[in-house]
């Protein structure tokens, strides 16, 4: 099987930024497992452009690109 070059096991976060996580996480990861099962089920489909484009604009407005952001601050630190 192929593996990553490099796997991300730990990171450190500020108060505001483990703030921000706790808040956004909960939701973001909720819709992302209601989704996966939707789209492995068949409720969804990953070809249909209307269904993509509602799963991308639903993570969006779960906070996706806030944490993405915190994540690569916290990754960058330890690089």
């Amino acid at each position: 099987a192929k593996q990553p070059e490099e796997v991300f096991h730990y990171a450190e976060y500020s108060l505001d930024e483990q703030d921000t996580r706790n808040e956004i996480t909960p939701d973001l990861f909720a819709y992302f497992k209601t989704s996966r099962a939707e789209f492995c089920t068949g409720v969804k489909d990953p070809e249909n452009d209307a269904d993509w484009q509602t799963y991308l604009n639903n993570m969006e407005a779960n906070g996706l690109s806030t944490a993405l952001e915190v994540y690569q601050e916290a990754y960058d630190l330890i690089k």
